[in-house]
Formats: C-alpha cells, structure tokens, sequence
C-alpha cells in the first residue's frame, strides 16, 4: 500500500475507471481481497476501511456500488519492530503463543483508531521461518532454478542430493528478513558458483549434479551426449512455434490487415441497413465473405499457434514427451498458405507477371529451357511467349529449337520494329506468362544479365525481365537490342551447362553452383520470406 501514501493517490481507488477498486471489485466480486502493508498508506484510507469492514460496501464518484462481503485480508509490519528488538533482561525470554497473540493484538490497537479495530475479526501473528518451512523454500526455490535451466537450454536435467535442502535450511540466516533471506542464500550458495560452472563448461552440459559432501557443496557438470540433441529438437520447435506466433500477431498490427477489418466492417455495416440490396448484389456478397473467411482463418491459426507454443512449453519443462515436428510443420504450411492467399487477395497485381529473356540464339533457348523448369516448380502454369521481328506482317516460322522447350506451339507473340533488332535475325526474346497467387514475389530477384560459357564458349550475354502485367500492357525496354546497354555490366547468373546454374558476384567471382531444381527451390523460400515481410514487417520466416 506504499503508492497510496497520499490522499490523492487513495482517491483514485474510487474514482470511475477501469483500474479502481471499485470497478475491479464489480468485475469480480467473489475473491479474496488483500491489501499488504496497510501501515504505509495513508490515514484517509482508514476511512474507506470503515465503510468497506463495517457496511460490506463502496461506492465510487460516480454512485456505482461494489460488494465487498468477500474475505478481506490485510498484512502489515505493526509492532514487528519492537518484538524481535531483544529483551534488557537477566533471563531468556520465552515467546510463549499467548503473549506473542497479545503483543500483536495490543500493537495494532496502539496503530488503528478503536472504530477500526473494532471492525477486525481477528489479528493472526506470522512467527520467524523455521527449519522446516526453510526446507520447503529452498526446495521451491531449486526446482524454480531447474525450469529455468531448461528453459534457456543450458541444461538437459539438474539433479540434486536429497540432503541439500536440510543443509542449505541449516544454515545461520537472520530470521528478521524471513524468505528473502533465503534467496540471498541460495543466489551465493547454489547460483553463482552454477554461474561459474557453466561458463567455464566448453559446451552446454546435459546433466548438472549437485552434491554435499562433509558439508561442501559439489558441482558435477557432465558434457552433452546424443540425448541432450533431444532437448535442442524441444527448444528448436519451442522457438519456431513463438516465431510463427509473432508473425501471426504482426499481421494483426499491419495497416493491411487493419484495413481489411474495416473494409469488412464497412459492409457489414451496410448488409444491416440494406439487407434486401445487399443479398442482391453477388458482388458484395462474395466479398463479404471472402473477408469473413480471412477473419475466421487469421484467429484460427493463432489459437492453434498459442496452443501449441503452450503444450511445447509445458513439454519442455517436464521433458516427459516429445512434441511433434509434424504438427509444426502442418501450422506453417497453413500459416503460408493463408499469408499467400492474404496478399493475393489485397494486392492482386502482383498475381501475373511476365519473365522475358533477351537476346540471340542459341543462348537464348537454352535459358528458357532451365526457366521453363523452374517455374515449373513454382506451380506457376508458364505459358510460353516469343518476340519476334516484323517481316511483311507475317509471323515468321517458329525455329525447332524454341518449339522444343514446350513441344507446343506459344501462345502468345509481340511484333517489334526492325530497327530494334540489329543482327538478330527474326527472334529477339523468349520468355513465359505466369499467374498465380504472388508469382511476383518469387521472381523478384530475377531481374539482370545473365550469360553461359557451356563447352568452354563464351556466348553473348543475355537480358532477364520480369514485367508486371498483363501481356496486352507490356512493352521492351529501348535499347534492349543494342550493345551499349550490356557493356561494362556484370551477370548474375551463368551457365555452365544447361543444368547447372552458377550464382556470381559484383567480381565475377562463383558464389554458388546449384541445378535448377536447387535453384527453384531457393527461391521458392526467399518468395515466402518475401510475403511475410510483406504483410508482417520486420520479420521473416
């Protein structure tokens, strides 16, 4: 009660608010009620007392009554100070319960104003911690300490020597300062030696032994065997599930998804004021529950994410079951899933794109080969497009190289000027129409030259573009035909064989050397990791 040492401060108790006690106790009127330390708040508090133990009732400013006939319990140091002050006598003194009672009772008379006391049913002395309850601290207070080690990792299991606890209690402590002596204890006994322990351990231990030995305490640290990789599995899945729960509430706070909220609101709020017009527009009524189903699928997975970062949590603690991977691995595939659709819906440009490459023959199919692949694998449903020169308004004829990459005739084709195409011949670009729910996100690092040196030839280099669009709107970029635009720029990508992809550096210099399955399947990560800081920013999967 110290913060409410001043009548301004004990005002506020019943003032209207949500954190009074008036509107506290109204909320929950069938609970114990404690003020501790009641001797440091201020004598107008008394007054409250009065109403409160006498009537079993409060009111606040506004008129508003709570009911108080719940168990009120005060503690308080009154008259502590003078009975553990020692007796100026020639005898022992002996604390009989009776006259212990009776100090007690005649100091809180001294203390409280004789309408108060009278109001008190009974005055209950706490005496000094003995041994016994001593022993039952400390043995809390070192099973707290074991969770805490598990909890951080530091620690498969602690095992402890059943007589610690009798030793530790038997220690001398000033029964003045009662429990929080004993942490004192413990933290120069028992947790800075640990400390020490353990930083000088070269790894984390699985098991921790503490013995007593002729009344030395021992530490016995042993290191971590293929049994302690069980408890990381625990703290590795402990750690995804909260990252999956963060991003979950990081959606939540996203201008995206407030807007959503209130888009959502915005239409429900007109179905309940035009209900007839509104189930007769299908437009509004699909988007109307469209929006539902992202509300509904956004609180289910973050109940199912608060669930099960909850029974992990516990299982890391008791170490009694293993959780299970595959239930993780079920939440984040739905959690991408929903992210995806998430974003495709709120901005649906980025749900078509084309990806073009530049540049002559044969460099230019083979390319378009490996890509055809890779999107492949993206489940992008590529459709295959060409560029071509305009030769008397005819198309001219498909050579069988590009016909290969599909075995289909394109689709689609683009007519550009022959002034764009110098020493190209008829076919100046290849490429594919994507769609899919955020294709634009998977290719956004496509973009650049690129070129192949497959046999120990170096070929021209090449243009990579991804346009979003759709294809009616698309047009080359000028000069993408003329050399100027590829000197003095370095490629990001080269082939050494058509399927090998080597990832370079500004130097030129190999990073990476994968197939264009490998490949594929990096970037299908970085496109998820691309969508959640989309919609969930300053965090990635």
């Amino acid at each position: 009660m110290s913060e409410y040492s001043d009548p301004w401060s004990v005002s506020r108790l019943i003032q209207t608010s949500e954190a009074s006690l008036v509107t506290k106790v109204r909320q929950t009127p069938f609970s114990v009620l404690l003020f501790d330390e009641i001797e440091k708040a201020d004598p107008s508090f008394y007054d409250l007392l009065l109403q409160i133990l006498g009537e079993g009732r409060l009111s606040d400013d506004r008129g508003e009554v709570a009911n108080f006939c719940s168990s009120i319990i005060m503690t308080s140091n009154i008259g502590a100070s003078d009975f553990m002050r020692p007796a100026m006598t020639f005898t022992d003194r002996a604390d009989d319960e009776g006259d212990v009672i009776a100090h007690f009772e005649n100091s809180v008379k001294r203390h409280f104003r004789p309408e108060l006391y009278n109001r008190v049913d009974q005055v209950v002395p706490f005496s000094a911690l003995g041994t016994e309850e001593r022993t039952q601290v400390i043995r809390l207070e070192l099973a707290s300490l074991a969770r805490s080690l598990r909890l951080s990792g530091q620690s498969h299991s602690l095992d402890l020597d059943e007589r610690l606890c009798a030793h530790l209690a038997a220690l001398p402590l000033d029964h003045r300062y009662g429990a929080r002596a004993i942490q004192r204890l413990l933290d120069r006994q028992i947790v800075q030696p640990l400390s020490r322990e353990l930083a000088a351990a070269p790894d984390h231990p699985e098991r921790i032994g503490i013995r007593l030995s002729d009344d030395d305490i021992l530490f016995e640290v042993q290191p971590a065997d293929d049994s302690r990789k069980s408890g990381n599995a625990i703290q590795q899945i402990a750690d995804e599930l909260s990252a999956c729960r963060r991003s979950l509430q990081r959606v939540e706070e996203s201008g995206r998804w407030l807007g959503l909220l209130s888009r959502l609101d915005r239409i429900e709020s007109y179905r309940r004021r035009h209900e007839k017009r509104f189930w007769s527009d299908p437009y509004q009524v699909r988007l109307q529950q469209t929006l539902a189903q992202f509300v509904d699928r956004q609180k289910g997975l973050m109940q199912q994410a608060l669930s099960a970062e909850e029974q992990t949590i516990g299982q890391l603690l008791s170490t009694s079951e293993q959780p299970s991977r595959k239930a993780l691995e079920e939440l984040l595939g739905k959690r991408q899933s929903h992210f995806t659709e998430l974003l495709a819906f709120l901005e649906p440009q980025l749900n078509s794109a084309l990806l073009l490459i530049h540049g002559p023959e044969p460099s230019l199919s083979v390319w378009a080969k490996g890509y055809r692949h890779f999107l492949g694998d993206l489940d992008a449903s590529p459709k295959l497009v060409y560029l071509y020169r305009r030769h008397r308004r005819e198309t001219p004829p498909l050579p069988e190289l590009i016909r290969n990459i599909d075995h289909q005739e394109p689709e689609e084709c683009y007519q550009l000027y022959a002034k764009e195409l110098p020493r190209l011949g008829p076919f100046a670009g290849l490429g594919f129409q994507v769609k899919g729910p955020c294709i634009v996100k998977y290719l956004d690092q496509e973009p650049g030259i690129v070129s192949q040196a497959i046999d120990g030839e170096k070929d021209p280099k090449l243009f990579v573009e991804v346009f979003v669009g759709e294809v009616e709107a698309y047009r080359p970029p000028e000069g993408i035909y003329r050399k100027k635009f590829y000197d003095k720029k370095k490629s990001l990508r080269r082939l050494r064989d058509p399927d090998q992809l080597e990832i370079l550096d500004s130097q030129g210099a190999v990073v990476q050397s994968q197939s264009w399955k490998e490949y594929g399947q990096q970037r299908l990560e970085q496109g998820r990791s691309a969508i959640l800081a989309t919609l969930a920013p300053g965090d990635r999967a």
